[in-house]
């Protein structure tokens, strides 16, 4: 189902969304780039999960993207019923991750993009000499 769809390019910003590698402190801090996996807008865990899905803080984003309310099945199944929700899921990813990033370079944390910039070549290379015989 996932594959077959007909719509749903992912993206930078939805690929972190989607796979929970992004700018979410409970990865940053298995890396050792935060000091606490602390969500930065409330106590809870900040992981993809909960800033989709439960920070209050992004509350009015989710109702705007129309995916409140929704758990992981159910919002699977909002992306694959039209490519407008897969459109509003994209504009949330994106409008919430953007943020996420400049709230975290104010703060003075380690610029997120850079960081992700390394992880790639790190799996890259991995992969490449994973391939090696």
């Amino acid at each position: 189902m996932w594959l077959d769809r007909a719509h749903g390019e992912v993206g930078y910003y939805t690929t972190q969304m989607l796979t929970g590698r992004g700018c979410f402190e409970e990865y940053l801090f298995r890396f050792g780039r935060r000091r606490s996996s602390s969500c930065m807008y409330c106590p809870a865990v900040d992981t993809a999960e909960h800033t989709l899905f439960h920070c209050p803080y992004w509350n009015e984003r989710r109702r705007a993207a129309d995916i409140q309310d929704l758990n992981t099945d159910a919002f699977l199944r909002f992306l694959l019923i039209s490519s407008d929700n897969w459109k509003k899921f994209e504009d949330f990813a994106r409008r919430v991750l953007r943020d996420k990033d400049e709230e975290a370079r104010r703060r003075g944390y380690l610029e997120p993009s850079a960081f992700f910039s390394s992880v790639l070549v790190l799996e890259n290379v991995y992969c490449w000499l994973s391939s090696i015989e």
